[in-house]
């Protein structure tokens, strides 16, 4: 199966100046810019614009072209390469032994895993730790005496539900610092349709693919993306609900009393 979906077709001239119109440090700025703020960067897959201008390359390449080409390959292969030990302790040991389909293959869904899925990963990590444990996350939490609180109990009958659902930010940060290794990590972000979880993962099986990133991995998590966490937790747990148009105008209620208690506090 092929990967790689061309983003344009150049005539033979435009082939012969993709390298100079596309400087590789531009691509790798684009992707090192990734690692740095994902959750807002994701959605452009540079790595695909590489694999599909270097082919383009390859298919007019001449002699004078043949080496500044080979180079331009291996310069990306190793700036990834050094990126994912860097930033996720993730390491490539048999990358330059592959052939150059087979490893432009590797980096490019391993990419796709860790950076244009990285909101699915962690919401797929939240539900399905919650599904599994959720009474253990329960039973660590305080009754709390709030309205929000006392209004879930006159609506919802689950107890646990109750604790977890007010002290949402709590439960999250658990899920987030619980010790966990690869595979852990990758049952808990499992779902049907992640191509790029089941290559990852038997590529690692396969020891193609080495090195524990989990806890670099979650450290990408900002305060912005663990608030949309705790939104999408909440969802869950009232989908189960029908009064859940109820629960969730208590929530928002809720949220208002708070930001005017911070607004007070300010002032004060």
């Amino acid at each position: 199966m092929s990967y790689y979906i061309p983003d344009f077709e150049p005539t033979e001239v435009e082939a012969e100046k993709l390298l100079a119109d596309a400087p590789l440090s531009l691509l790798m700025q684009g992707i090192e810019t990734q690692f740095d703020d994902p959750f807002e960067h994701r959605k452009r897959d540079y790595v695909q614009t590489f694999i599909t201008k270097y082919h383009y390359c390859r298919q007019y390449e001449d002699e004078e072209t043949k080496d500044e080409i080979d180079e331009y390959l291996a310069n990306f292969l190793s700036f990834f390469d050094d990126l994912m030990q860097r930033e996720l302790g993730v390491g490539y040991p048999n990358l330059n032994d592959m052939n150059t389909d087979d490893a432009l293959e590797l980096i490019h869904l391993s990419y796709r895993f860790f950076i244009t899925n990285i909101k699915k990963n962690f919401v797929n990590l939240v539900t399905n730790y919650f599904t599994e444990h959720k009474s253990d996350l329960a039973s660590d939490l305080e009754d709390r005496k709030d309205i929000t609180t006392l209004n879930f109990k006159d609506q919802i009958d689950d107890q646990e539900d109750i604790l977890i659902l007010s002290n949402m930010d709590k439960v999250i940060r658990e899920i987030l610092s619980t010790d966990m290794d690869v595979d852990e990590f990758f049952k808990y972000v499992d779902d049907p349709d992640n191509m790029e979880l089941e290559f990852v993962s038997e590529q690692y099986d396969l020891f193609e693919i080495t090195g524990n990133f989990v806890s670099d991995y979650i450290e990408m998590v900002d305060e912005d993306f663990r608030h949309t966490l705790e939104s999408k937790l909440r969802n869950h747990i009232l989908k189960k609900y029908d009064n859940r148009k109820k629960l969730k105008k208590i929530i928002k209620d809720g949220e208002d009393t708070e930001d005017d208690l911070t607004d007070d506090d300010a002032e004060d």
